[in-house]
């Protein structure tokens, strides 16, 4: 045993003497020219790079050999790709008592690292792109070192230890290069040789905002990174968005990257992002969203799967969609590589209650294909402003529709049964059939739209969806209940008018607006109510008032023959109401509107206010021989002749309607009645005075000029 002891007691003094040797005679070889020239020439077949450092010192436990503001460059006089403050080597000791250097570990402090990006590809500090010069190796100045001892110097690292350090990637293919840097670097890299596999952790700052700790390994090909992100901001990547796209955000979350040999790439995230913004043409989302995504990328391709949640964002698009933050808005589906773009396909999208199925393709011109089942729109005002004021309820179904962008434009149905929109104070309107998606607007098809229980045929359009959505329609009914539409139209209980109507007509106006419905609508409406009534209303006792005398005779004729005579024709029924109306400006104008009742016939020309059914009409007054006969006869005359009464104005409203009639022409319509009573007895006494056939002559010239009539 103590001859063991004496063994190894002198095993250790020789191997102290040994290293003091080595340190004491290790800084005059390091600093020779000839080493200095092996080791930037081995630094350069290495990393593919002119290597140059400032100075070498040593260490002896652990042996190190420390070097000074070592650089990396591209080629002599170019561009610094890496440079530190010191880089420490780890040496085992027997390699270099056989003038080798086997680095067991590096530690790098202060370290900065270039990457550039070019057109020619991404220039690093470890390999030099194929169009570049390879760097110059120099011969060694000493010529006693053979080559064969040049190569035996070796780098073997199986640890690797980063400090205080910062990468910066420069993209230099962009018009205007972004620059992404990396600060505060912490990090270890070790396996049993590099070159074999490799465990290693990184953590830092990005000069952006946020911070990232990457662990992983990598063995010969293969290589397996996971990433976590601290409010990393997003906006850092602005500088590869399009003109008019905007990014920012600051993410959280998770990250994996995993490639083997022969197999494509795998990359998955679980990615939150706050206070974010995502911008792209007409679309904004802003606030808080989530993505995960599992993507394999191959040599040509990137495919996988991906889900969204912007649940808690707010999303626009346009001025014709905004969704508040806290209303669903879900997306998961398929990515593929698409022909000129990315191609999603078995997606999944919810918005609110709205679940559809979801095809898209992006490129030159970006094509959607949704469908959805049958979903209710009540509430989706807030989402959609065009809804507004409409309060818009019931089952909306989208069988298939196609979008296609640049220029926008629409291609599909919408089912509509059971839909309804009730306009503020209006009867609501109940749909039934479909409406077809076409050049960017919306078309009916066999439409039919129950208002007030009345049966409506709808063929129309409406445009401007994004903006300023406009109707145009075409409208008929027949056999409707005029009284029911008269109050749906106004919002007035009273039924002023009845009878059944039939309607055919030409509408278009705003969808929306601060006016009310009727004030917004234009075109021209053809209708007639056969027969009718306008309740208490009498057009010729309201013109017979006018006329003095006659309105007495009237009512004495009634009075004397018991109200069977001219009373019974003051009844409000008529046989039809008919006419055309040009619709502008919540008013209606018409030349040909017409009452006919059994008795006379009313002409009428003028407008009709629709919301406040003010008149404003003239026209004429026909009386059928009946009544003229019932006239003449109290009179003491004999006639049956039609006679027109020209009517100066009616005003009022529709339920309460004014007659005017020119004081002239009620003395000349006065006059014909009052002569033909008085006619004989005024004839003999001109004939007294002037002649025989005097007095017919100048009475025909009387009524001529009372009452109008030509010579």
């Amino acid at each position: 045993m103590r001859i063991v002891i004496r063994v190894l007691a002198g095993l250790v003094v020789l191997i102290v003497l040994a290293g003091a040797a080595l340190l004491l005679g290790l800084p005059s070889l390091l600093g020779s020219d000839a080493v200095r020239a092996r080791i930037e020439d081995a630094g350069s077949d290495a990393t593919g790079r002119t290597v140059r450092y400032a100075e070498l010192g040593v260490g002896l436990f652990p042996p190190r050999v420390v070097i000074r503001e070592p650089q990396l460059l591209v080629r002599e006089g170019g561009e610094t790709l890496f440079a530190a403050k010191g880089v420490s080597l780890v040496v085992e000791l027997g390699p270099l008592l056989k003038r080798k250097l086997v680095v067991e570990s590096v530690v790098v402090e202060g370290a900065t690292t270039r990457l550039l990006l070019t057109a020619d590809g991404l220039v690093h500090p470890f390999r030099a792109p194929e169009e570049e010069e390879p760097p110059e190796v120099r011969e060694p100045s000493d010529p006693n070192l053979e080559r064969d001892e040049r190569e035996d110097l070796r780098l073997e690292l199986r640890r690797i230890v980063l400090r205080d350090s910062r990468v910066v990637l420069e993209d230099q293919t962009l018009a205007a290069p972004a620059v992404l840097e990396f600060r505060e670097l912490e990090g270890h890299a070790e396996g049993e040789t590099m070159g074999d596999r490799l465990d290693f952790e990184l953590a830092g700052a990005l000069a952006a905002g946020g911070r990232f700790r990457a662990t992983g390994r990598r063995e010969s090909k293969n290589l397996t990174v996971d990433v976590e992100l601290d409010r990393v901001e997003i906006g850092a990547m602005a500088s590869y968005l399009q003109r008019g796209q905007r990014a920012s955000g600051a993410a959280s979350g998770s990250m994996a990257l995993v490639r083997n040999d022969g197999e494509p790439t795998r990359l998955s995230l679980d990615l939150v992002v706050d206070e974010g913004e995502i911008a792209a043409e007409d679309l904004d989302l802003q606030g808080r969203f989530r993505l995960k995504a599992n993507l394999e990328e191959g040599e040509d391709r990137t495919e996988g799967t991906f889900e969204v949640d912007a649940t808690d964002a707010t999303i626009r698009y346009g001025s014709g969609f905004a969704k508040p933050p806290g209303q669903a808005a879900t997306a998961r589906g398929r990515l593929i590589p698409g022909e000129g773009g990315i191609r999603l396909e078995d997606t999944e999208i919810k918005i609110r209650n709205f679940e559809a199925e979801v095809q898209l393709d992006t490129g030159a011109r970006n094509r959607a294909t949704i469908s959805a089942p049958p979903f209710d729109l009540e509430g989706w005002q807030e989402l959609v402003p065009a809804l507004e004021g409409l309060a818009v309820k019931g089952p909306l179904a989208i069988p298939e529709l196609r979008i296609l962008t640049d220029p926008l434009e629409f291609r599909g149905r919408f089912d509509l049964s059971g839909l309804q929109l009730s306009p503020s104070d209006r009867a609501p309107l109940r749909f039934q059939g479909s409406v077809l998606a076409v050049e960017g607007g919306l078309r009916t098809s066999e439409l039919v739209v129950l208002w007030a229980d009345q049966t409506f045929r709808i063929d129309g359009q409406l445009s401007g969806l994004a903006a300023s959505p406009r109707f145009q329609a075409r409208v008929s009914t027949e056999a409707a209940d005029s009284a029911a539409l008269l109050r749906a139209l106004t919002g007035s209980d009273e039924d002023t008018l009845e009878g059944p109507l039939d309607l055919s007509t030409r509408i278009s106006g705003p969808l929306q607006g601060d006016q009310p419905f009727a004030e917004r609508l234009e075109g021209s409406l053809r209708f007639e109510i056969s027969p009718g009534r306008l309740q208490g209303i009498s057009l010729l006792r309201s013109t017979f008032d006018q006329l003095g005398e006659i309105g007495e005779v009237a009512e004495r004729a009634g009075r004397e023959k018991g109200g069977k005579s001219l009373q019974r024709l003051y009844d409000d029924r008529f046989e039809s109401l008919s006419g055309t109306l040009s619709l502008a400006g919540g008013r209606a104008r018409t030349n040909d509107l017409r009452l006919v009742y059994d008795h006379y016939t009313v002409d009428l020309r003028g407008e009709i206010g629709l919301v406040d059914r003010s008149l404003d009409l003239t026209g004429e007054l026909t009386i059928y021989p009946e009544v003229d006969e019932m006239l003449a006869s109290d009179a003491g005359a004999a006639s049956g002749k039609r006679r027109v009464i020209p009517l100066a104005g009616i005003t009022g409203t529709l339920d309460a309607p004014r007659v005017k009639v020119h004081s002239d022409d009620a003395l000349r319509f006065a006059a014909l009645y009052a002569s033909q009573h008085n006619r004989e007895k005024w004839e003999r006494a001109i004939d007294e005075r002037l002649g025989d056939g005097a007095g017919r002559e100048v009475l025909d010239e009387l009524e001529r000029i009372l009452i109008g009539k030509p010579r």
